[in-house]
C-alpha cells in the first residue's frame, strides 16, 4: 500500500502525473485530500480545494482507496457533508473529519493482503484545523486525550491481526523536524498498539524513524499540489518543497519500506520520477532525520537549536501542562490574526 501527502487539484489538468502512474501501477493508495471536494468552480482567493472532475480522473488513473480529510483547508469551500456527498459515486472512504465530533472520530478500514488496516485521522488547531464538537462540523482534534480515546475505542473492536494507521495533520508549515511533543507522543502510541504513524501539513518531506520496529513518517510533504494557482495565483512554496515522496508499506513486514522520490517541475506543472529505494539504504532519509537515535530529553534541546520555524512560534513539549498548551494555542491564534490584519492593510 502506498501513502502520499497533500493533494489539492483545482482541475483535472492541474499536474501531469503520468510518470507516477507508471511507478505505482495498480497498487492501493491513501493520501491527504487537502481541501473540500466541490462540484462547482470556486474562487481561488484565500481558498484551497479539489474539484470533483480532478478527483474523478485521479481515481480512474490510480487505485486510490481512501483520503484523510483532517486538515486546515477541508472547510474552505464546502461543508464536510458536501464533500462526503460528492464522493458517493466513487469507491472511496474518507476519515478524520465529520459533521460533528462523533462522526469525525470514526475510523475506516481497508483490506490488504488478507488483513484489515484501520485508519484514524486528526488535525491540529495550531495550524488552523477547525476542531469538531458535539454540534459542530470539523476535524477530529489532535489533542492527546482525544487521540487516546479514539485509539482505545478502536482497539475494543479489532483483532490482534489487524493493523492501525494514524494520519496526523500536525506541526508548522515548512518545518523540517517534528515537534518534541509529536515525536514522544508517537512513541507512546506505538507502545499502545499503533502500527504506522504518518504526518502531513508542513508541505515538505520530513524524516522517518522506527520505534519498536514500527515506522513514524513525520511528513509526507506535498503530493499533487500545483503552484501559483490558489490564493489568486499567489500560493507558491519554496524550492525545497518540490521534492516529493511516496512511501510504500508492506504490512506483512513493516521494516520493508520503499521510498519513491519525485520532483515537481513548477514551470511545466509536471511530476518527474527520480528513483525508488529501500528505507534502509536511503541517504536522503538519513539526511532528513539527523536526530535519529537521540533521546526524547536530548531532542527537545536539539529541536530548539535546529528547527526551521523560529518566528515567535512556541515549541510544544510532551510535558506541557494543559494550561501551557492552551496558552501556546492562544498565542498562535493572536499571532495569526495579527498577520492577517497586516496583510489586509498592506503592511506585510
Amino acid at each position: 500500500m502506498i501513502f502520499v501527502g497533500d493533494i489539492a487539484l483545482p482541475d483535472s489538468a492541474s499536474i501531469d502525473y503520468t510518470e507516477a502512474r507508471e511507478v505505482f501501477g495498480g497498487k492501493s493508495i491513501v493520501g491527504n485530500l487537502e481541501g473540500s471536494l466541490t462540484k462547482f468552480s470556486s474562487t481561488r482567493e484565500h481558498h484551497v480545494f479539489n474539484s470533483l472532475n480532478s478527483i474523478e480522473k485521479l481515481c480512474s488513473d490510480f487505485n486510490f482507496k481512501a483520503f484523510s480529510i483532517a486538515n486546515n483547508h477541508i472547510l474552505d469551500v464546502n461543508d464536510i457533508s458536501n464533500t462526503f456527498a460528492n464522493i458517493q459515486h466513487l469507491d472511496l472512504k474518507l476519515f478524520g473529519a465529520g459533521e460533528n465530533l462523533f462522526k469525525a472520530q470514526r475510523s475506516i478500514f481497508l483490506e490488504e493482503d488478507g488483513s484489515r488496516i484501520y485508519f484514524l485521522g486528526f488535525g491540529w488547531e495550531a495550524n488552523s484545523c477547525k476542531p469538531s464538537s458535539e454540534d459542530k462540523q470539523g476535524v477530529n482534534p489532535y489533542r492527546r486525550d482525544n487521540v487516546l480515546y479514539c485509539l482505545d475505542v478502536l482497539k475494543q473492536s479489532i483483532t490482534k491481526d489487524d493493523k492501525i494507521v494514524i494520519y496526523f495533520h500536525w506541526n508548522y508549515e515548512l518545518e523540517i523536524y517534528p515537534q518534541p511533543f509529536d515525536r514522544e507522543f508517537s512513541r507512546e502510541l506505538i507502545q499502545k498498539g499503533v502500527d504506522v504513524i504518518l504526518g502531513s501539513h508542513a508541505h515538505r518531506c520530513q524524516g522517518i524513524e522506527y520505534y519498536n520496529n514500527k515506522p513514524i513518517i513525520y511528513g509526507l510533504g506535498n503530493w499533487l499540489f500545483p503552484q501559483e494557482i490558489f490564493w489568486d495565483n499567489k500560493l507558491k512554496f519554496p524550492d525545497f518543497t518540490l521534492t516529493q515522496m511516496a512511501v510504500e508499506i508492506d504490512f506483512n513486514d513493516l521494516s520493508n519500506l520503499e521510498i519513491h522520490w519525485f520532483e515537481l517541475d513548477r514551470k511545466k506543472s509536471k511530476l518527474n520520477y527520480i528513483r525508488s529505494e529501500k528505507f534502509s539504504g536511503s541517504e536522503k532519509i538519513q539526511e532528513l532525520t539527523p536526530f535519529s537515535g537521540i533521546s526524547n530529553k536530548q531532542y527537545t534541546k536539539w529541536f530548539s537549536q535546529n528547527r526551521f520555524q523560529k518566528k515567535l512560534l512556541p515549541i510544544f513539549k510532551y510535558k506541557d501542562s494543559t494550561l501551557t498548551v492552551k496558552l501556546k494555542l492562544l498565542w498562535i491564534s493572536l499571532r495569526h490574526c495579527t498577520i492577517v490584519l497586516l496583510l489586509k492593510l498592506g503592511l506585510k
